[in-house]
């Protein structure tokens, strides 16, 4: 998917008009189809799973990236020090592994995708994932003590039965033009925001204001891809640096990191793309800033390099950087967690 300041569904000029014209029949199909399949559901048409732990599903209703899993993870963080023990379930975007497999920190991230990994390498946590979700709790909840299982998605894999669901927005991209997949981004329409339990907005502006239940993520410290080194990124600013990033909003980093006094020259990979050295060959010998859902995934590199024995890969990523994410919630946003921490101690809720 390209990145999402050159696909139509974000723009008001004429081309992306026309574009999202002629697709407009296919949104309308794939509309009816998702309120058809809701229904079924919703009838008993379809069979729902429900388990003995409760779930909570994060999600979104457009394609591509909100800070779903930036903020699923600091939910994860907030419910360890309310004494749970969280598991956590993801479809494995991108990798290889078949039916379901139990995520383990050294993974190779072409088995796992590079979201499960991170999250399992930044919580500590159990990471369980599957095409069906459903069985991937089913094994999450054999092999662990979890007592609540967080979704990474699967707002719309309705077999797989919930307790509470989060929304989660990108104020700076909204809903696009508004319309349905293909046509525009949404999964689902609007109407599923009155539905949810939650609806976090992901947003500086939004986040300092404790009426809302929002957040903003701003960069930290980086760390080295080679050595693991750890240095502020203030050592960055006023310097000429690569930005890489294949994530679903790469135009926020940027624009964040150029605010800093960085030199920014950007450079923009689809959503989950799998680097090669060919990716990264033409700044060998320069400074290279990444995220770490980046750094995930070329630390295949890495390894690749080390075991080849080659001096390729380290001379390419010798001066390239991972940079922390940190993630400021609004009062709002907190007293949110709060409740629901509340209401996970009482199962009768979700009955």
């Amino acid at each position: 998917m390209k990145a999402s300041r050159d696909i139509f569904w974000y723009r008001r000029d004429l081309t992306a008009r026309v574009a999202a014209a002629a697709l407009l029949p296919l949104s309308l199909v794939y509309c009816l189809l998702m309120v058809l399949r809701r229904l079924c559901y919703r009838s008993g048409l379809c069979h729902t799973v429900h388990f003995d732990v409760p779930l909570v599903v994060v999600g979104n209703i457009t394609a591509g990236g909100t800070g779903k899993t930036p903020i699923l993870v600091e939910l994860c963080r907030f419910l360890v020090t309310k004494g749970f023990r969280p598991g956590i379930v993801s479809r494995g975007y991108g990798g290889s592994a078949k039916g379901v497999h139990v995520v383990q920190p050294g993974d190779d991230v072409s088995l796992t995708g590079d979201e499960p990994l991170m999250i399992r390498q930044l919580t500590g946590l159990p990471v369980v994932i599957g095409a069906d979700r459903v069985e991937a709790v089913r094994r999450l909840l054999a092999e662990s003590d979890c007592d609540v299982v967080l979704s990474d998605d699967g707002l719309q894999h309705l077999r797989l039965g919930r307790s509470r669901e989060i929304v989660v927005v990108d104020v700076s991209r909204m809903f696009g033009n508004g319309l349905c997949i293909p046509a525009g981004p949404l999964r689902e329409t609007r109407s599923k925001l009155d539905e949810a339990d939650l609806v976090v907005y992901n947003e500086t502006a939004m986040a300092s204001d404790e009426g809302n239940a929002a957040f903003s993520m701003q960069p930290g410290e980086a760390v080295n891809l080679i050595s693991g080194e750890r240095c502020p990124l203030q050592d960055f600013i006023g310097r000429s640096v690569h930005v890489v990033a294949g994530i679903g909003n790469p135009w926020r980093l940027f624009e964040q990191l150029k605010q800093l006094g960085v030199k920014v020259t950007p450079h923009v990979f689809p959503d989950h793309h799998a680097y090669s050295t060919d990716d990264l060959s033409s700044y060998a010998g320069q400074t290279v800033l990444m995220t770490h859902k980046d750094a995930v995934k070329c630390s295949l590199l890495v390894q690749q390099g080390a075991r080849d024995e080659s001096d390729q890969v380290a001379d390419i990523l010798r001066d390239a950087w991972y940079l922390t994410a940190e993630v400021s919630m609004s009062e709002q946003l907190e007293s949110e967690f709060e409740k629901l921490a509340i209401d996970l101690k009482q199962p009768a809720t979700f009955e």
